[in-house]
């Protein structure tokens, strides 16, 4: 009988787990924990001396489960549909293309998990059914740079920098951009069990500010991505990463595109193309 409960609180657990972490992760990484979550399934199931219990369980799972589901799907083809991240890129990549320019790149800031208003008397506010985006692309054009906003619905006016400071920077680094990746919020050094798995003490937060970057450079291209959850620390429960995250290329570039990104939205430099 023990066996039996501790065997049903197993599997509930696990998929309370997943339910979150379905919603936490990206679309792709969605699908494959998904697909994970099934072989487990089929695997303790055929390993288990409780099988008409589990089945049991199952059933007294079954709304559960049936709403797991509506919701990945839900994720699936909703968020395929309503985000034109790649469309906008694509587009944007042609017009470039015409003029001879080959090397840009572009930052997308987005929150999963957050509200966005939309504003009726404000001209450049967007009306989504998708969760709300920003994108900047950055460029060169002979000796001047240049920055360009888009969000999910649609473009806006390019405008001249008074330096090309991030450009610069992007080609200078563009090795370390391609390679670089900012760590997990660790909170205790990597430890090595009896079973010889290694196991990770990381934190972690919802709703915090994802950057995503796509790089070109004449026919090659590469993203990045990164948490800013990771750059921070706490003075309780430090981030053992941290120095190291915020002395990498990626995180030095985005804080370069964000100050003049925010000075131009601060001025309300940034008028949506009709």
């Amino acid at each position: 009988m023990r066996e039996q409960v501790r065997s049903e609180m197993l599997v509930d657990l696990h998929y309370r787990k997943s339910f979150f972490l379905i919603f936490k992760l990206k679309l792709k990484n969605a699908k494959k924990l998904l697909l994970v979550l099934g072989l487990k399934f089929l695997e303790f199931l055929r390993r288990s001396n409780h099988s008409r219990n589990f089945v049991a369980h199952l059933n007294k799972m079954q709304k559960s489960l049936i709403i797991i589901l509506l919701l990945f799907f839900n994720l699936t083809f909703g968020q395929e549909k309503t985000d034109p991240t790649e469309s906008l890129i694509s587009e944007f990549k042609s017009e470039l293309n015409k003029k001879d320019i080959s090397d840009f790149f572009v930052i997308k800031r987005i929150t999963y998990g957050t509200a966005y208003i939309y504003d009726l008397n404000n001209p450049n506010s967007c009306k989504s059914s998708g969760i709300y985006f920003e994108m900047y692309a950055f460029w060169k054009n002979g000796k001047d740079s240049y920055v360009k906003k888009f969000d999910n619905c649609g473009g806006f006016n390019s405008l001249k920098l008074s330096d090309s400071n991030a450009i610069e920077f992007y080609k200078k680094n563009i090795e370390k951009l391609k390679s670089e990746k900012v760590k997990a919020y660790q909170l205790k050094p990597d430890s090595i069990g009896k079973n010889g798995l290694l196991y990770k003490n990381i934190s972690s937060a919802t709703h915090q500010p994802q950057r995503y970057f796509w790089f070109h450079q004449e026919s090659k291209e590469f993203k990045n991505h990164f948490d800013k959850y990771n750059l921070t620390t706490e003075k309780e429960n430090p981030n053992l990463n941290y120095k190291s995250n915020n002395e990498l290329s990626i995180v030095k570039l985005n804080a370069i595109c964000e100050e003049i990104i925010d000075e131009f939205n601060n001025k309300e430099l940034f008028n949506r193309l009709k």
